[in-house]
């Protein structure tokens, strides 16, 4: 199983890619914004992706719609503070699995993060 973790927030990679080691992800990978996460995901095939929203260069709508073009199977769980009703709407919309507001409470997301690790 591949998993990639993008945000441009070294603090969060690093927690939310040792919430996945926890689950048994031998070696969660990380993008540091939209355009390199694209780059990868033009490169691999992941299983899960974890993304932010507000990013430098590409945002996380444009990962996720990247994501939606090319690899219908690959699980979204957007991990962002914006959360108005508007930016939900769109997300549902777009099709993401899951949503975790930041700042976040690791073991609860953990949980959504085991739902999705098989």
């Amino acid at each position: 199983m591949r998993v990639l973790v993008i945000d441009d927030s070294k603090f969060t990679r690093s927690i939310l890619t040792n919430l996945f080691r926890e689950l048994g992800v031998v070696s969660p990978e990380e993008a540091t914004d939209g355009n390199e996460a694209i780059r990868m995901l033009e490169e691999n095939h992941y299983s899960i992706v974890t993304v932010d929203l507000v990013m430098p260069s590409s945002s996380g709508f444009d990962v996720i719609k990247y994501i939606k073009q090319n690899s219908q199977e690959t699980k979204i769980i957007v991990c962002s503070s914006t959360s108005d009703k508007e930016t939900i709407l769109q997300l549902v919309k777009l099709g993401i699995n899951e949503f975790i507001l930041k700042p976040f409470n690791e073991e609860k997301a953990k949980c959504i993060l085991k739902k999705y690790v098989v």
